[in-house]
C-alpha cells in the first residue's frame, strides 16, 4: 500500500488530494475510521510521553481529546536489518507536502477497528504520584456477589482458588527474583510499573478480557 502511495499514486503528497487519492485505490476507505488527514500537525516534545526502549511501547503522560489523533514513525533494527515504519521530515519529503505516518488512534474509536489492538489498555494510572517500592502493595480483588466479599480469588470455574495477582501475571517472582511466586506483587521498574508516573503495567493487553474466563 505504501509503495503504490508514493509512487503510481503519490497525489498523496498534496493534502488537499488525499480523499481522492484514497477513495479509487481502496473503496470503502472513510476518514476517521481507516486514516486522518491532519494539516496542522505537530512533534511531541519528549516530556509529553514515555517510551519503554524494553517493551517497545510509547504512553502518552496526558490523555488526547477524541478529536485528537495520534500518529508515529519509528525504525527499528532486528539482526542487522533495519525497518521502518511512517515517514520522518528528515527524508527529504519538505513542507508542504504530506508525511505518511503510522496512525495510532483516530477520531473514532471503536473496538471495531484495526488501531483498537493499538491502544494500550493494560497501564492503570493510581492517581497517586511517584510510587516507592518500599511502602507498595498492590491487590487484584474480586467481588464475590454471593457473599458481599472482596476476594483475591475467583471462587468458581477453571481459576479457582487461583490468587489473581498470579492469574493477572503480576506475581511470578519472590522477593530475590527467582521465579517462584510468593504471594505479593512483582515490582519490576518498566515492565509492571512505571513508578514516576504512578503507573501499573499488566503483561496481558486486555488484563480483565478473555483469559478471564471461567
Amino acid at each position: 500500500m505504501y509503495e503504490q502511495f508514493t509512487t503510481a499514486y503519490n497525489i498523496i503528497r498534496s493534502v488537499d488530494q488525499v480523499t481522492k487519492c484514497f477513495g479509487p485505490l481502496y473503496p470503502g476507505f472513510q476518514i476517521g475510521r481507516d486514516y486522518e488527514k491532519i494539516e496542522n500537525a505537530r512533534m511531541l516534545d519528549p516530556r509529553e510521553y514515555y517510551f519503554n526502549k524494553q517493551l517497545g511501547f510509547i504512553s502518552l503522560n496526558t490523555a488526547l481529546n477524541a478529536d485528537e489523533v495520534l500518529a508515529v514513525a519509528y525504525e527499528y533494527t532486528i539482526e542487522g536489518h533495519v525497518f521502518k515504519i511512517g515517514e520522518f521530515s528528515t527524508d527529504g519529503i519538505a513542507a508542504p507536502q504530506t508525511l505518511i505516518l503510522k496512525l495510532l488512534k483516530g477520531t473514532n474509536l471503536s473496538p471495531k477497528l484495526p488501531t483498537w489492538k493499538l491502544m494500550m489498555k493494560n497501564i492503570y494510572s493510581l492517581g497517586s504520584g511517584k510510587l516507592d517500592q518500599k511502602d507498595f502493595v498492590l491487590n487484584v480483588l474480586y467481588q464475590d456477589d454471593k457473599t458481599g466479599n472482596s476476594i483475591n480469588y475467583i471462587p468458581e470455574g477453571n481459576l479457582a482458588d487461583k490468587l489473581l495477582l498470579q492469574v493477572m501475571g503480576l506475581d511470578n517472582l519472590n522477593s530475590q527474583l527467582d521465579r517462584q511466586p510468593d504471594g505479593f506483587f512483582d515490582f519490576i521498574e518498566g515492565v509492571t510499573v512505571i513508578s514516576d508516573r504512578g503507573r501499573i503495567i499488566f503483561p496481558f493487553v486486555e488484563p480483565f478480557g478473555s483469559h478471564l474466563k471461567i
